[in-house]
């Protein structure tokens, strides 16, 4: 069997798993499965376990699965070079582009040096992301059911706090009949607890919890933009607003920016806090890319 083909099967899993895909089983079918992919389950299992590579357009498809869109961070281009190097069967002629040791070395030394602070905050960033549980989709839905929902989860599970409703519908601004009945249905899926006091939290303070990206539909993106910036609109408060529109060239360049923007979020992640906040800034950092439209 091609080793080479093996080696980007086992990639293949590990990135998996590591975007919130416990089996390749919820991979397949949380995205759509024969339907989207135009290939059967058995078929992706041949991929992982190295039997078989993926045509040119399944590996995009199943990029752009793992990545929310065709992006180049640092596994999708290790995906890739495995791919090539399957791709000609792992012939070493090739090792002089696909081998990222080689690449450093054509790097200048001074380049190397003065990013080598951003890259070790980067990757500390990456692996803390990676720890972080992903939530099931019935978590994911009720905390995304109703606006009450969503600022009780996020607001419990941020800030660490132990809080009556009352004091969760104060803070929050909120009608205390929704935020109860929001309560109850986050109960119900796990996402709070109720304490021997009466007052609730969140179990997932210390490690936080992530959606994974077949949970976010465009739908849905657009759902949790306008809850924030509602919010927003109620605030008197300058908000950081920093903005861009450009032309790119093609999808690459795309996939540059929306790794750019990842990094910056998981990044942003590292100053969460990690104890329980009596006092502080309850804040949203949002990264967004969008194709307006192609010309």
């Amino acid at each position: 069997m091609n080793s080479a083909r093996k080696q980007f099967g086992r990639a293949l899993a590990s990135c998996r798993a590591d975007r919130g895909y416990p089996s390749a089983y919820n991979f397949f079918h949380q995205n759509g499965g024969q339907g989207r992919f135009k290939f059967s389950y058995h078929h992706y299992m041949q991929i992982e376990r190295g039997t078989r590579l993926p045509s040119k357009e399944a590996l995009r498809l199943i990029l752009g699965s793992l990545t929310g869109q065709l992006s180049f961070d640092d596994d999708c281009g290790n995906l890739l070079r495995l791919y090539i190097r399957a791709t000609f069967d792992g012939d070493p002629l090739f090792d002089w582009i696909l081998d990222p040791r080689h690449q450093a070395r054509r790097s200048s030394p001074a380049k190397l040096e003065g990013g080598d602070s951003d890259r070790l905050i980067a990757r500390v960033a990456k692996d803390k992301a990676k720890s972080v549980p992903r939530g099931s989709n019935a978590q994911f839905e009720a905390a995304t059911s109703t606006t009450a929902a969503f600022w009780v989860w996020e607001w419990l599970l941020q800030s660490g706090r132990k809080s009556k409703p009352s004091d969760v519908a104060e803070i929050l601004g909120l009608p205390l009949a929704e935020v109860t009945t929001a309560i109850d249905a986050l109960v119900s899926v796990r996402l709070l607890k109720r304490g021997k006091d009466g007052r609730f939290f969140s179990p997932y303070f210390e490690s936080d919890i992530f959606n994974t990206n077949s949970q976010l539909t465009n739908a849905k993106k657009l759902w949790i933009a306008r809850q924030i910036q509602d919010r927003m609109a109620r605030e008197p408060v300058t908000n950081l607003y920093p903005y861009l529109l450009l032309a790119v060239p093609d999808e690459q360049a795309f996939g540059e920016i929306a790794a750019f923007l990842r990094e910056a979020i998981k990044k942003s992640h590292l100053l969460r806090s990690k104890e329980p906040l009596k006092n502080g800034f309850f804040v949203a950092v949002e990264a967004r890319g969008t194709l307006l439209f192609r010309f």
